[in-house]
């Protein structure tokens, strides 16, 4: 565990890009580590993209798991998953439900959670389940995949042993979509950048707008009501 800490440290110069996916991505110019795109499966038969660095040798090896919206295909990002996966580890960077190259309808991070889907629940156990997995995955990420993370940690997937997150919150309504209790609409329009779909993210921000306070529908995306189920060790 201690090892995957350290790992996660390095994560402070990895910070979200606004690069955007290219239909051909030059070779990763990092030696020893190789890049692979798989479609990740969901238990509803969606597939979400992502990208797994693996190091030189036969594994089985820990993994790395960061969750986000933004492109995953920056220089400087595919470079600092690469320097991690260097040190023996497979690395493995997802989009959410939606965005860049994930199928699936994008609603934000209501899919990671403890509804039905499950999406950051099924990621950890499937890459669990490879035959290059120890079985143990840690996750890290600023943001976005701190958000993702805390969601994570209230589904408790028996394989994730660690967490490493950076300013991040908990509850959505007070520290993300509504600040201050303030609706700030335009801050949310450049999201249909990173909607593989930009009419699912129209209609995203029309039902968070019908919701002007904090109900049912906001607290069904309040992780700090649910620390109870939050057992996993964490630096955040």
């Amino acid at each position: 565990m201690h090892k995957l800490a350290t790992a996660c440290l390095l994560l402070t110069a990895l910070l979200l890009s606004p690069a955007l996916l290219s239909a051909a991505d030059p070779p990763l110019e990092f030696e020893g580590v190789t890049e692979k795109h798989v479609m990740i499966p969901m238990r509803d038969g969606v597939k979400l993209s992502a990208y797994l660095y693996f190091p030189d040798g036969k594994g089985p090896w820990p993994v790395l798991m960061e969750q986000r919206y933004a492109s995953l295909r920056s220089k400087g990002g595919r470079l600092s998953f690469a320097e991690m996966a260097s040190h023996g580890y497979v690395v493995c960077g997802v989009n959410f439900r939606g965005s860049q190259l994930s199928e699936g309808t994008w609603v934000g991070y209501r899919d990671l959670q403890w509804g039905e889907k499950r999406d950051g629940y099924d990621v950890v156990e499937w890459l669990a389940e490879q035959p290059w997995s120890t079985g143990k995955i840690g996750t890290f990420g600023s943001s976005q995949a701190g958000y993702a993370q805390n969601y994570l940690a209230v589904t408790q997937p028996p394989h994730l042993v660690c967490q490493f997150m950076i300013d991040t919150g908990l509850s959505l309504y007070d520290e993300g979509y509504f600040i201050g209790g303030a609706a700030k609409p335009n801050r949310f329009k450049g999201m249909d950048a990173v909607s593989r779909v930009p009419a699912h993210n129209r209609a995203l921000m029309k039902e968070w707008f019908s919701h002007p306070d904090y109900d049912d529908y906001w607290r069904a995306e309040d992780a700090s009501l649910h620390f109870d189920k939050m057992n996993v060790p964490c630096f955040t």
